[in-house]
Parts: structure tokens; C-alpha cells; sequence
């Protein structure tokens, strides 16, 4: 028994269309709502170095589509993770750092005065739709 196939038509080839756009609209929806929201990609610090006083730290990143709300800095040593002090070297303002989708970079000051830290921590709060998320952007080994 053989197959018959018929000769498409415009009017299929169209059908066709519509049934792939419609299943493409419905599979992106899906995703949308399983996948959380990610306020930037590739971030990678490139850069550390220690100054009087603080360290300068250096990074690029890839931002998403998501509004910054704030940035934290953290120390630590031996362990114990404190909140310091930070200054934006970038040009961007620090209480409004928020940045337009694309490759980007980073470049801040922490302020450690006398104590140097093993470790700074850096994590950022977003506004991504109706969820707010933070995330980890770096955690930096400082050098002895």
C-alpha cells in the first residue's frame, strides 16, 4: 500500500505557518514562566588590586533586561562576612547604577582600612518583573 502525498499548496504552506507561530508564541510562554528571570550573564571579575586603604576591583558582564536596585559589599576574614563601604570608579553613580542591556563593566572601590579581608563578596538586587532577585556577582580571593 503506498502512500499517496498531495501537492502543497499556498494555502497549506500558510496553515503551516500559523501552526508553527502558534506553537512558538506558546513554548516561549512556557519558558518564561519556568525559567527565573537573570538580571545579567558572564560576569567575570578581571581585575583586583590592592590599595591604601581598600581594594579596586574590576569586572564585565553581560546585563539582562532587569532594573538594579542596589549594590552590597561584604568582607570577610577568617570567616566573618561585614558590610563595607564602596565607591563606583566607573563613572556610574552608586546609588544609581542600573545599566542598559548589553556588555558591560564594573569598576569599584572598597573601602578596608586597616583590616585586609581574605574575601569580598559583591551582590546586586534586582527588580526582574513582578520578582525581586539577588544575586551573587562576585566573590573575590583577595592576594596576601
Amino acid at each position: 500500500m503506498s502512500i499517496l502525498k498531495k501537492k502543497k499548496t499556498a494555502k497549506s504552506y500558510a496553515l503551516d505557518a500559523l501552526v508553527m507561530s502558534v506553537v512558538s508564541v506558546i513554548v516561549y510562554g512556557f519558558m518564561q514562566l519556568i525559567m527565573p528571570p537573570v538580571p545579567y550573564t558572564d560576569n567575570k571579575v578581571v581585575g583586583v588590586a590592592k590599595i591604601d586603604h581598600g581594594v579596586i576591583i574590576s569586572a564585565t558582564f553581560l546585563e539582562g533586561q532587569c532594573a538594579l536596585r542596589s549594590i552590597s559589599v561584604y568582607s570577610a576574614k577568617d570567616g566573618k562576612e561585614t558590610p563595607v563601604d564602596w565607591t563606583s570608579l566607573d563613572g556610574t553613580k552608586k546609588n544609581d547604577a542600573d545599566r542598559a542591556a548589553g556588555k558591560r563593566h564594573m569598576i569599584i572601590k572598597v573601602f578596608t582600612f586597616n583590616t585586609y579581608p581574605n574575601r569580598i563578596t559583591i551582590y546586586t538586587n534586582h527588580d526582574c518583573g513582578s520578582e525581586p532577585v539577588r544575586m551573587q556577582f562576585a566573590d573575590v580571593a583577595l592576594p596576601k
